[in-house]
Formats: structure tokens, sequence, C-alpha cells
């Protein structure tokens, strides 16, 4: 049953909250297919959210719903919960539990999308944006609270950075896969046993969740094209148009398809013969690791061209041809950094 309300409006400016609160207990245990993208960055999967407050997989908990009015924070909330397991401050360890109530976050973890709420990918994208009328959850789980390492600088989660450069000096595309701490040590320690298919597991799966909401209009500040005397910066406005308008949905799959097939390639290598380079990137006191990968595949270049320079959409043919040239070419190269970066 969802009980709802507003505070009443007397209250003190200091304290009036600026957002209609609900609570509902989740119908079942939080479990490990429930892969929406409802996480902290656009594209986290909702298992990994979880893990990363150190939370064990099935789980059952009460989901607190909020609904934004002009004024509404996402801080502002998480300080004025103070009966609630893990917020009840504005630090951004506690706001950034408080993640976008979708239709498809609803479905997924309430089995209720009617109860989600669809908003424009800019509202997604950037966590001090709310638009009025924008839903967000908070999961609360009995005896689980926010990690003491939440608190310290170790709290960026996984997230997947694409540049796009097409300069014709440099044409290449390098997907950097940065791995949050967790999953860090989670890959390093299966390293060190040469358990490979679970590493190659948890890289590519990783991989998988980011990319496709960068072509998909949900983190378009992750997705960076380069041009000849362009200033780099983040794709935006009309270029954001042409990838997921002007190229089709037929076209961004292909586009994505080939992607991560550049990454399984260069991640399968790379487990095989770099397990002590990764290992030693874990090991430094940096947060996290940072896998680069860089393909300068002629079909994705040809396919960039087509619609970034020539703004056109490929037809069948032409992807049936281009599918053909992805099968040759240089192999993707990768690199291991350790900490965050971009490229």
């Amino acid at each position: 049953m969802i009980r709802s309300g507003w505070r009443p409006p007397w209250c003190r400016p200091s304290t009036r909250p600026r957002h209609a609160t609900s609570r509902r207990r989740c119908c079942g245990p939080t479990s490990r297919s429930s892969r929406c993208t409802a996480g902290p960055a656009p594209g986290s999967s909702l298992e990994a959210t979880l893990r990363d407050r150190g939370i064990a997989l099935p789980a059952r908990g009460r989901v607190h719903l909020y609904e934004a009015i002009p004024g509404t924070w996402l801080s502002r909330i998480a300080a004025l919960e103070r009966r609630v397991a893990g917020l009840g401050s504005p630090s951004a360890a506690a706001w950034s539990q408080i993640h976008p109530l979708t239709v498809e976050a609803a479905g997924l973890l309430l089995q209720q999308p009617g109860l989600g709420r669809d908003v424009p990918a800019t509202y997604l994208d950037r966590r001090h944006l709310i638009g009025v009328g924008q839903r967000f959850y908070y999961v609360e789980i009995p005896g689980a609270s926010i990690p003491v390492q939440l608190a310290g600088p170790c709290t960026r989660p996984s997230e997947v950075n694409v540049t796009l450069d097409l300069r014709p000096a440099s044409e290449r595309v390098v997907v950097a896969l940065y791995l949050s701490e967790r999953e860090a040590q989670e890959v390093a320690a299966a390293l060190n046993r040469r358990e490979l298919r679970a590493a190659l597991t948890l890289l590519t799966a990783a991989v998988r969740a980011g990319l496709r909401s960068l072509f998909d209009g949900q983190a378009s500040s992750r997705l960076r094209v380069l041009r000849e005397a362009e200033a780099e910066g983040p794709v935006g406005g009309p270029q954001t148009e042409d990838l997921w308008q002007v190229a089709g949905e037929a076209a961004l799959s292909w586009l994505v398809g080939k992607l991560l097939d550049a990454v399984a390639a260069a991640v399968s290598r790379y487990v095989q013969s770099a397990a002590d380079e990764f290992a030693a990137a874990a090991r430094d006191p940096a947060c996290g690791v940072t896998l680069l990968v860089t393909t300068t595949s002629p079909a994705i270049l040809s396919m960039l061209r087509l619609v970034l320079v020539e703004r056109r959409s490929p037809t069948a043919r032409q992807l049936v041809e281009l599918s053909s040239r992805a099968a040759t070419g240089p192999l993707p190269q990768l690199r291991t950094r350790a900490g965050f970066h971009r490229a």
C-alpha cells in the first residue's frame, strides 16, 4: 500500500520540504534480474547501485518515492528524511542514492510502470537539473546503510565514456570503461584466481550497461565528438540529435553492437595476458580503474562520418556492406590507467 502526502505548508521555511513523499514496500526480493538503467549514473544497473552500497542480493526493502515541485533539490530531500536509514543528511553520499523513477525503473522495481514518469534525457543526465513533476526513488534495505567509504573520495560508480574523434589526422573511437573501486577489486580478484571467464563477464557487462545509454540520449555529456577546428566537448544540441534521430534505430543498434564487439575483442586478449597490469592499477591509491579501448575500424568510422558529417541515415544495403568491412581492419588496442579518465 502506498502512503503519500504533503507536509503541512505552515512549516518553517528552513525545514519546509519542496517535494511530495510516498512509501512503498517492494513486492518481492530485489534480485539480480532487476537491471534497469536506474542507478546513480545513466546506464548503471540497479544491481550495481545496491552492491556499491554493500547490499547482498537478493534483498527485500522499502522504496521511498518522491515527486518534485518548484524548488526541489535532491540534497534537500535527503536532509529532511531524517528517519530513513542512509539519508538524513544533505551530503553527496546521501542524495546520490536518490535516483530518477522512470517508467522502466518503476516497472522493473515495483512491477507498476504507471508510478514512473519519463522526462527529457537532459534531466537524467544532470543530477542538479530537476523538472517539476519528475519522480525519484530511494531503496531502503533493513539493516543496511551507506558504507563509510561513500563518505570518502571513492564514490564514483562505474561508467562508460566515448570519444568520437573525426579529425582527419587522428580518426579513432575511444571507449573509456571506468570501473568503480568495488568492481575493479572484483575483476582483480578474478584475474588473480585465473578465472578469466568471470573477469571477462564482469568487464563486458559493465560496458554493455553503459554504451546504449550514451547513444539513446540518456547520457549525452559522456559522449564527445572531436572535429577539425572545433573545441572538444560534449556532443550536445544538433550533434546529439544527429546520433539518435538521423541515424535511426537500426544504425544505432549496429554502432553499439560493433563497439561492443571491439571492446569484447580487446578485453578478451587483455584478460589472458595483462592480469599483473590490472592488479597494479587496482592497487594504486587512485579510486577505481579505467580501461581505454581504441579502435580505428574503417567500418565504424565510415558510419560516423555518414551520420555526423553527411547527415544521412545508412540504407539497409550500406549496413550490410559496413558489416562485411567490420570483420577486417586493425585490432582494437587497450590501455589500463588507475583512477578515472575520460580518454
